[in-house]
This record gives structure tokens, sequence and C-alpha cells, in this order.
């Protein structure tokens, strides 16, 4: 039988060793986790898709959100300037701060078998204005309901995840 869950929390993050993001789903609940493993050739896919998505929906969010994005791009050049005179030391700290020991005691603590995840679905309600995203593996589904503003998050911090450089590609992708 078929497992199903309730996505409450999304926590991808790339393992070299499958050179794969893992994303997990629910992480700090044992029986409502499901850990998927998504391939680089899903993602090359998925981002693109998921951005259409967006827009076709959910457009007048979209092109806000494109607005505020391109007068941050200003601003964050200007930090990335800061960022790259910090030493090698205070960089790897930043990095390090988003994912606390606990986050990371509960991943491991409650890591499950990772699946591979093969299908994505989108589902939207009209009444609600809310998509209903579901994530199929062979053995497991992940199903939640988000706004507009809870996708643009979701992809957001899957997007965090890509190791781009080794993959080949671009940061704005």
């Amino acid at each position: 039988m078929k497992k199903e869950v309730i996505a409450e929390t999304f926590t991808p993050f790339y393992d070299p060793t499958e050179d794969r993001i893992k994303l997990i789903i629910n992480y700090q609940s044992a029986d409502k986790r499901i850990d998927f493993m998504i391939t680089r050739a899903f993602i090359i896919n998925f981002v693109p898709a998921f951005d259409d998505y967006l827009l076709q929906y959910y457009p007048q969010e979209a092109l806000a959100s494109q607005e505020k994005l391109s007068s941050r791009k200003t601003t964050q050049a200007v930090t990335e300037t800061y960022n790259d005179k910090k030493s090698p030391q205070q960089k790897d700290k930043r990095e390090e701060s988003k994912i606390t020991a606990t986050d990371n005691a509960n991943m491991q603590l409650f890591t499950q078998e990772p699946e591979l995840l093969i299908k994505t679905d989108f589902i939207y309600d009209k009444n609600s204005k809310k998509t209903t995203l579901i994530f199929s593996g062979k053995k497991s589904t992940a199903k939640a309901a988000l706004t507009y503003l809870m996708m643009e998050q979701l992809i957001g911090t899957i997007k965090t995840a890509i190791p781009n450089f080794s993959w080949g590609i671009a940061q704005n992708f």
C-alpha cells in the first residue's frame, strides 16, 4: 500500500554522495516523514514548469514578485560585494547557520530510505486560490495545499539547494 501524507514542512538539501537534491517532507515526524531524491534532470524540468505554472495561475502575484526581485538584485549585488570581502571562515559560518544542530539531529534521527521522486502534480482550486501540490514516488505520496506565497517560498528553498556551479546551472535559474 502506498504511503500518503499531508506535507507540512519541506526541507531540501544537496546530497553530494548521490549528486541529487534530497527533499525531506515533514522531517520532524517519523510516521509522516518521506525522503525523496530529486535528480538533476527532474530539477531542470521542474523549476521552469513550476515558474510557468505560477505565471499562468497567479499572474498578478508573479509579476509583482518579479518587480520586487529586480529591485532586490541591486541590493543583493552590493551585499555580495561586501560578503566577498569576508574571510572563508566567516562565509562557512554563515552557510552552517542555515541548518541548526537540532534540525540536523532530527533529520538524521528520523531518516528513512529515500525514494526517487517520479512525478509532481499541480491542481489549482479557483475558489480558494490555492494549489494542491502532489509529490509522488513509487511507495509514497505527499500532498500540500499552498497559496502563491507558500509556493514561491517552496521553489525558492529548493533553488537554494541546487549546486548551480557543479551542475552547470545559472545562478538565476
